[in-house]
């Protein structure tokens, strides 16, 4: 069973929810799939998986409070809530989340509202209320004038030692996931114009120069703000405290490609896990080459 297996029965269930229904049969699967693909954890979940259960040791599953800071579809938070881990919240900027609440509340009889729309500032929760919080692939999306803010609200919602995953496409990285292109966020602002227009229009085969302005300005400053590792590493000390970075503990793990976005270079990813495999010297070019993958940290709320 593979997670593209769970996203579609998972998509049934919001489907049903968002006209009112919530089907048991539908959710039996998805909860019946959830558990298999966890048998043989996909590549991209390992260092989630691991560091939430590094944060609940010691406690019941359904006892560890849990937020999705900038949940999505919620099909992370719902395949952890058919894993057990019940206690789990999730706010959004954009996306409607009645269906969630609504799928809590036909399922596990939940009334208690779990799921936010918020204007993607202040979170709605008490101070010190969850154990773990998990983010993934969001910071890359908060405006400058709110990222501060989206630093020391997590801080403040997570409990004293308490742990934050962050899983974050950053600004050394080559391929941008979102643009689907190479290098083109890495040249001079003013030349990005004219660069996005010209591989845009060799993606998509058709004559999009006159549209370069507009794609740069998508994807560096309104739908995309990609930030360098440090500048995130400095602000999980000065709001956590302390952190290790997971990035190398992934690039070096053994994989399984299988579950990996098709439109991704996997063929590249593929040659370069070999390399990394190496004996000695693998690791060493893993280091060096480790700030140029997506980066992934676990932090610990120690101040």
């Amino acid at each position: 069973m593979s997670w593209n297996d769970l996203k579609l029965a998972f998509n049934k269930i919001t489907h049903s929810a968002k006209n009112k229904k919530f089907v048991e049969s539908e959710w039996e699967k998805f909860e019946l799939l959830a558990k298999k693909v966890n048998h043989n954890c996909p590549d991209f979940l390992v260092n989630l998986v691991s560091s939430l259960k590094k944060a609940g040791k010691n406690k019941n599953k359904d006892k560890i409070f849990i937020l999705d800071h900038g949940c999505g579809s919620a099909l992370k938070s719902f395949y952890f809530i058919a894993l057990g881990y019940t206690n789990i919240y999730g706010v959004n900027k954009n996306d409607e989340v009645d269906h969630l609440n609504l799928i809590l509340k036909k399922k596990f009889s939940i009334s208690e509202k779990r799921f936010f729309t918020t204007e993607g500032k202040l979170l709605p929760f008490i101070d010190n209320k969850f154990d773990f919080i998990f983010s993934l692939q969001v910071l890359e999306h908060v405006q400058d004038n709110c990222i501060e803010l989206y630093y020391s609200e997590e801080a403040r919602v997570l409990k004293k030692n308490g742990y934050a995953f962050h899983e974050v496409p950053h600004l050394l990285v080559p391929y941008d996931s979102h643009s689907r292109l190479w290098f083109a966020h890495w040249f001079p602002k003013f030349l990005q114009p004219m660069i996005y227009g010209v591989f845009k229009s060799l993606q998509n085969k058709q004559f999009l120069l006159h549209e370069g302005a507009q794609i740069a300005k998508k994807y560096n400053g309104e739908f995309l703000m990609l930030r360098t590792p440090k500048f995130h590493y400095q602000r999980i000390l000065k709001y956590m405290g302390s952190f290790n970075e997971l990035t190398l503990e992934r690039l070096v793990r053994n994989t399984n490609f299988d579950n990996y976005d098709k439109d991704n270079p996997i063929l590249l990813r593929k040659i370069l896990y070999y390399i990394f495999k190496v004996p000695i010297l693998g690791l060493l070019l893993a280091r060096l080459l480790k700030n140029f993958f997506m980066l992934q940290t676990l932090s610990k709320k120690t101040i």
